[in-house]
């Protein structure tokens, strides 16, 4: 009996502590009301197991309390009794616990009875992580229609903490039943569900879901904002298309979005995605997939060879497919720049190949210029090229250079002459043209004179370059052209490109050099009308000195007067040289003039020759006044009773038997080194000659 009265008072004493911790907790409870029981167990260590009695029971008048003040949910009893299967299996039960407990649950988690746990969770509950479970969404997506509040408010919650719905979408794309219906709700709830993907570790699945599931208007209208999922498909499109993902019934969506692939060559295990893009012309224009496609799909009916490396646009025009070759037509400017201009070796287009390209109208003159430069064609006409790269031409010697160019581009109404000018100054294009007669380039005659005269006329071309084209001139002027340097003017008349003629022989004046190679280029006409054309005598001096026949010097020297000799001492010594070196008959000549020339001569020893061819023709008196100019000792010869000595050689014997025969002296004798001339005593002898 002790021993059962002990353990009673043991009982009352329990019972006791028992209620003053209820009352502390009554006091706890009136301090925060209105909270949840989950709260609290969330907060504090007290456990609510102690609400029960001894006997087993719930302290009927505490938990009603709790109840009515919002302090206890109504699955209170789920923390105070011990639980048994029924309408929730043990698995619902852990999974309410947890997200009673606000503990994020693995996403794949059993669930038995959605249903009873979606009940009981209630539909506030559906705007938390924990709700991210494959079953409780499955159960969702197959009940839409009861279910239509709860999947708004998951999808809210997914699109606000996308972050950190990636394990979710990792177990549901793996477990979960309703993978098109979950894409198309969160896509309706949440454009931006694409762009987001993007930077997603599930993103290529997620996108790939999004492109077979959503309808290709939505995605385009409304998760495409600022081309982000066009721009990512492009780039990367190959992790979605081109792997073992689901890919679109249809690739119209991808058109639709404007996508154009960085790499052809990526999709290559997708043969239906490559020939579509290929064929819609969905991808961009790079030297790599341009190389694929004529590579891969070129036209199989087409022989011509192809070297995409170094023609890569007439590979395009010969063996390109249509469909190849209208998208680059389309966006030919894009092609230039993205291909063409880059291509390190490209530089052996065909003549079709460039013209083509350069009178396409979208291609602008600085694109043109482009094109021209990076080829190494070198046109032979102007003929199909705009008239815009005329002068580009020819400064950068990408056109043949022939006459018929250079008068073409003369011509050429908005053509630069100052451009014209210097292209015809340039070393390699003088060379050129001085080898080849503007003639024969075929020219009518109109453009042949137009084209001369431009040369001509042209005072700015530098005189050593000057010199050169107009031997290329195939026509004689008889007039100089104004505005020209007389270093030019000099050329003309050396170069025969100006002749003589009233209008040359006047304008050169007083120049006596020009009248004299007027002259010689024309000595012919000179010598028709001598009269209209008076020349000095540093004119003829000149053109005794010039590189004309004997026969037409013969001819000037017969013009030299006595007072003109008498005044110039170095025609006189010209003359000399001249009579000497020439058959000349000195009877035609002037006796004034022959005796300047013989007391003039450069040496004596000329003047001794020119005296020897003289004297046969002259009369005594006059071969005596001319010795007496002569110098020592050969003038003591004019003086009678002198006994002379000059020296002996061939020359002054010849002179010597001369005069003897003509009876000018009384004797001579040779003695060894010197030739002793003895003359009259007086004049008489001329008289006793005479009777004798």
């Amino acid at each position: 009996m002790k021993r059962v009265k002990n353990i009673e008072n043991k009982q009352k004493t329990k019972q006791i502590e028992l209620r003053e911790e209820i009352k502390v907790i009554e006091s706890e409870i009136y301090e925060l009301p209105k909270i949840k029981l989950s709260h609290i167990l969330k907060s504090s260590d007290f456990n609510f197991s102690e609400l029960i009695d001894l006997k087993g029971l719930p302290n009927r008048d505490l938990l009603a309390y709790l109840v009515k003040n919002g302090c206890l949910d109504e699955n209170y009893h789920m923390y105070i009794s011990s639980f048994h299967e029924g309408r929730l299996t043990k698995n619902d039960r852990d999974y309410i616990l947890a997200t009673n407990n606000f503990n994020q649950s693995i996403p794949n988690q059993r669930i038995d009875t959605p249903k009873e746990v979606c009940e009981i969770i209630g539909e506030d509950g559906f705007g938390h992580e924990y709700v991210l479970n494959v079953n409780l969404i499955d159960y969702l997506l197959e009940n839409n229609e009861i279910c239509a509040t709860r999947i708004a408010l998951v999808m809210d919650y997914i699109s606000r903490n996308f972050d950190q719905t990636e394990d979710f979408f990792t177990s549901y794309f793996i477990h979960g039943k309703n993978i098109d219906k979950l894409v198309c709700y969160l896509s309706q709830a949440w454009p931006d569900f694409a762009s987001a993907a993007i930077y997603s570790r599930n993103g290529t699945e997620q996108i790939s879901y999004i492109l077979k599931f959503v309808e290709s208007e939505y995605i385009v209208n409304h998760m495409n904002k600022d081309n982000l999922l066009s721009d990512y498909l492009s780039e990367q499109g190959h992790l979605v298309l081109a792997s073992n993902l689901p890919l679109p019934d249809n690739y119209r969506v991808i058109k639709e979005m404007n996508v154009n692939f960085h790499d052809l060559t990526s999709l290559d295990i997708n043969n239906i995605l490559t020939e579509f893009s290929y064929t819609e012309g969905l991808y961009t224009i790079n030297a790599k997939n341009v190389n694929y496609i004529l590579q891969k799909l070129h036209d199989e009916n087409n022989t011509n060879p192809m070297n995409p490396e170094m023609a890569n646009y007439t590979s395009i025009l010969t063996a390109g497919s249509e469909s190849l070759k209208e998208y680059i037509d389309d966006n030919l400017p894009t092609y230039l720049e993205k291909v063409f201009l880059i291509l390190p070796d490209n530089s052996a287009e065909s003549e079709v190949a460039i013209k083509a390209l350069i009178n396409h109208e979208m291609v602008d003159d600085d694109l043109m210029k482009k094109i021209i430069s990076k080829q190494d064609y070198v046109f032979e006409t102007f003929e199909e090229v705009p008239t815009s790269l005329w002068s580009y031409l020819l400064l950068n010697e990408k056109i043949i250079i022939s006459w018929h160019n250079i008068s073409n581009y003369l011509n050429y109404d908005d053509g630069d002459r100052e451009i014209l000018t210097d292209i015809l100054q340039c070393p390699n294009t003088v060379n050129i043209l001085s080898k080849l007669n503007i003639r024969s380039a075929g020219l009518d005659s109109s453009d042949c004179e137009s084209l001369s005269w431009f040369i001509l006329s042209n005072n700015d071309i530098k005189d050593p370059e000057y010199c050169k084209l107009i031997r290329s001139i195939p026509i004689v002027y008889t007039a100089f052209p104004d505005e020209i340097s007389k270093e030019k003017i000099d050329i003309l008349a050396k170069e025969i490109r100006v002749v003589l003629s009233d209008k040359s022989f006047s304008y050169a004046g007083s120049n006596s050099q020009l009248i004299s190679m007027l002259i010689i280029n024309s000595f012919n006409e000179y010598l028709k009308r001598k009269d209209n054309y008076p020349i000095n005598n540093d004119v003829r001096e000149l053109l005794l000195e010039s590189e004309i026949n004997d026969a037409n010097k013969n001819t000037i020297l017969l013009d030299v007067t006595p007072s003109g000799i008498t005044e110039n001492k170095t025609l006189s010594r010209l003359i000399a040289r001249l009579l000497i070196s020439i058959e000349i008959d000195c009877s035609e000549f002037d006796n004034a003039v022959l005796a300047s020339a013989i007391v003039n001569a450069q040496e004596t020893r000329d003047s001794i020759k020119l005296l020897i061819k003289c004297i046969p023709t002259w009369t005594e008196e006059q071969t005596m006044d001319v010795i007496t100019d002569l110098p020592e000792p050969f003038n003591e010869i004019s003086s009678y009773g002198n006994r002379t000595k000059i020296n002996n050689n061939k020359l002054n014997l010849e002179l010597s038997k001369l005069l003897k025969e003509k009876d000018f002296i009384a004797t001579f004798e040779e003695k060894g080194k010197f030739i002793i001339i003895n003359t009259f005593e007086s004049s008489d002898h001329s008289v006793l000659n005479e009777s004798e």
